[in-house]
């Protein structure tokens, strides 16, 4: 049986505690593998550049440059890096603009660890995926 590698991920939170609580989370899954960090909006995108991950992790209140700003620029220079956007906003426009930005996943930070790796997953295997609490921006 041949062994996949693992899913390299960037984190891109402003939080240290929160950061390095999802670095943990990753890291404690052989799927996935941190590659980078940071707490700095201006890094995220020469650090995609510099890794090439295949998800990205990102907060959407990050200082120097926002998630949403992050996310519309990544979109059409880096189509295969899949977005993860980790908030606490419930919004419904916010929903709205990140996801016509072009993130796969919008999982919400009071979202159990599960539901994160469960995201995580289903956008590595090629679908979408929002947090259960928000369905109802879908409908």
């Amino acid at each position: 049986m041949k062994k996949t590698k693992p899913t390299a991920i960037i984190i891109a939170e402003d939080h240290p505690l929160y950061r390095k609580a999802l670095c943990d989370l990753v890291r404690g899954n052989p799927d996935f593998d941190v590659v980078a960090e940071t707490g700095d909006g201006r890094m995220v995108e020469a650090l995609v550049e510099q890794f090439k991950p295949g998800i990205l992790l990102l907060d959407l209140n990050l200082p120097g440059m926002s998630g949403l700003e992050i996310a519309q620029h990544l979109r059409d220079r880096h189509p295969e890096v899949k977005i993860v956007v980790l908030t606490m906003n419930n919004d419904e426009a916010v929903f709205n603009s990140v996801i016509d930005a072009g993130v796969s996943g919008y999982v919400l930070k009071e979202s159990a660890v599960d539901i994160i790796l469960e995201c995580m997953r289903a956008v590595v295997g090629g679908d979408h995926y929002i947090s259960p609490s928000l369905a109802h921006h879908l409908v």
